[in-house]
């Protein structure tokens, strides 16, 4: 059965403590285990990588999938240096178009590769091997750089929720939020922790209020926000702020949680319990 990666190496990296070592939480189990990265340029990230089973069994090719998600991740990766550096440096980057295309669409990857968005994909109808080709297919021309424009009116059109290119249109609604930075600041001692399911994600993007967070690094978070409700910016945030993320986060995960710090990992765990 073939794997594939769903939460990037120079992601997880993010997420070790200062010794460089990741703590995972098994929510199911309420176990904890730890994974060491490596400091040496030449391998980035912890060794290991969480992973899940991908849609090899229905008769696609898995590496044609996997080939897309490089491309993504290893485009937006620049773009994310950036954005933690600027965050830490107290100073926001401004995103140019290619780079704003470049970021949502490594968070749109984590939104459509993860299972549950695999099996609402299938509930679609998305049931024949044919139209699983044609949804990948879509999934890796995202690297090009555009989203083709017959589809702006769907975008514009809030009601539209159940396109037959209903991916590519979620894409394009993301690139046209705000991007709020939000930091934590070091007097704080809080951190943010990833689950599976990386981004947090409310609904289609169509309705006021809806936003997409996703984690970054234990000390930043990005957000895409519709323009009437944000912004955009640098945001300092506190221990509060993270600890509702954090739980937001584990509340989501379909399994996984992992941050630098065990004795959150645990704390969450006690507080939430066991979600099966």
């Amino acid at each position: 059965m073939p794997f594939q990666h769903y939460i990037s190496n120079f992601t997880l990296r993010n997420f070790a403590d200062e010794q460089d070592v990741l703590w995972i939480m098994d929510k199911h189990l309420g176990r904890l285990r730890s994974m060491r990265g490596s400091r040496d340029g030449a391998k980035p990230g912890p060794k290991n990588q969480i992973r899940y089973k991908a849609f090899g069994e229905n008769r696609y090719n898995p590496d044609h999938v996997e080939n897309a998600l490089c491309k993504v991740e290893s485009e937006a990766a620049g773009v994310i240096r950036d954005i933690l550096d600027g965050a830490r440096a107290g100073k926001p980057i401004i995103l140019d178009h290619r780079g704003k295309f470049q970021l949502c669409a490594f968070l749109f990857a984590q939104i459509v590769r993860v299972p549950r968005m695999k099996q609402f994909a299938m509930q679609m109808g998305r049931q024949n091997s044919e139209a699983k080709r044609v949804y990948w297919e879509m999934f890796s021309n995202i690297g090009v750089g555009s989203v083709p424009t017959e589809l702006d009116r769907a975008v514009a059109d809030p009601s539209v929720t159940d396109h037959d290119c209903q991916d590519l249109i979620l894409l394009r609604r993301m690139t046209l939020m705000q991007l709020d930075i939000t930091k934590i600041t070091s007097a704080n001692h809080a951190n943010f922790m990833i689950g599976d399911e990386p981004c947090l994600m409310n609904g289609f993007l169509a309705r006021p209020g809806e936003i997409v967070t996703m984690p970054l690094a234990k000390d930043v978070t990005v957000q895409l926000s519709r323009p009437e409700d944000s912004a955009g910016g640098l945001h300092p945030c506190g221990a509060e702020f993270a600890l509702a993320k954090n739980t937001e986060t584990f509340k989501k995960a379909n399994r996984f949680v992992a941050g630098p710090d065990p004795s959150a990992l645990r704390r969450l765990h006690e507080i939430l319990g066991r979600v099966d």
